[in-house]
């Protein structure tokens, strides 16, 4: 899967020399609406720097005695994050996010969404609806109007996104465009990842978290690209009865183009996962509705 027109990535994109940008720092503004909202929207076609994916990597494999390697939590979290063919993942969630830059100084924003992720019998994704219930900013007023997307990649042979903002009723649709799922389904690519050697990874302890305990796993590594002054760190959490992701942080910190250090985190914390059967009753909630809530 190639990504583009990530909001995020652009923005990091722009604090590498190396991409032969000419833009100016990184809008931190921008920025934290683009974390706080379309976090995962990104076209068909270009490629940008992906998180966590440094190659010669070497996997740790010792941890507290009272807990398995890290190499077996890393494939039965595998297994707990990869969602059966032909089902339908249902999930609601929250995603935070902090932000500092030397000149901006400190915001942090907060949103809840609910989000449905269809699964073909070849096992990959071909449509994802999600629904952005409310979203609140430390520089911006409060918004309780949901925000609905959804995608598919079966409409004329390409990725189809369509958006309904419910503040203004109105829908836009942008052919090629395609909404990445989040939270379990990133967990397995950095998974995958971690497994095959292509990031860092080792177990950091355990801790207990919305109540359950978990093993807290560091995956560590530049992304293939990036530039030397820009630092990826990403902690993942799962369960430790079940492995399923509980929650997911991502650190970027660094300097800009115009030197400035900046630090940026997001966090997205699993609250409810289903799966689904794929018939068509539950076909119906991956279908963008407009103002109505599932």
């Amino acid at each position: 899967m190639t990504l583009l027109d990530d909001p995020v990535l652009r923005r990091l994109e722009a604090a590498d020399p190396a991409a032969g940008l000419d833009e100016a720092a990184p809008d931190r503004a921008a920025l934290r609406r683009a974390l706080a909202t379309r976090h995962r929207r990104r076209r068909v076609g270009a490629l940008v720097p992906v998180p966590l994916a440094g190659a010669g990597a070497a996997v740790v494999l010792l941890g507290p005695s009272s807990s398995p390697a890290v190499a077996q939590i890393v494939d039965r979290a595998l297994d707990a994050s990869t969602p059966p063919a032909g089902s339908i993942v249902a999930s609601r969630s929250t995603v935070e996010g902090r932000y500092w830059g030397a000149k901006q100084g400190r915001s942090s924003s907060e949103s809840e969404e609910r989000g449905w992720v269809r699964i073909a019998a070849d096992g990959e994704v071909t449509d994802v609806r999600t629904i952005q219930l409310r979203h609140a900013a430390s520089d911006e007023p409060t918004r309780t109007t949901p925000v609905e997307t959804a995608t598919s990649r079966s409409e004329g042979g390409e990725p189809v996104l369509r958006t309904y903002d419910g503040a203004t009723g109105r829908t836009k649709v942008d052919r090629g465009a395609w909404e990445v799922p989040r939270e379990t389904f990133q967990a397995r690519d950095l998974l995958r990842a971690a497994r095959d050697g292509r990031t860092d990874v080792r177990l950091d302890g355990e801790e207990t978290r919305a109540g359950r305990r978990t093993y807290r796993l560091l995956l560590t590594g530049e992304g293939r690209g990036l530039p030397q002054r820009l630092h990826l760190r990403t902690t993942l959490y799962v369960d430790a009865a079940t492995y399923a992701p509980v929650e997911l942080r991502s650190l970027t910190w660094g300097r800009d183009v115009q030197d400035e250090p900046f630090r940026t985190e997001v966090v997205q914390r699993v609250l409810e996962h289903e799966v689904l059967p794929d018939d068509a009753a539950h076909r119906r909630l991956l279908e963008l509705r407009g103002p109505t809530r599932p």
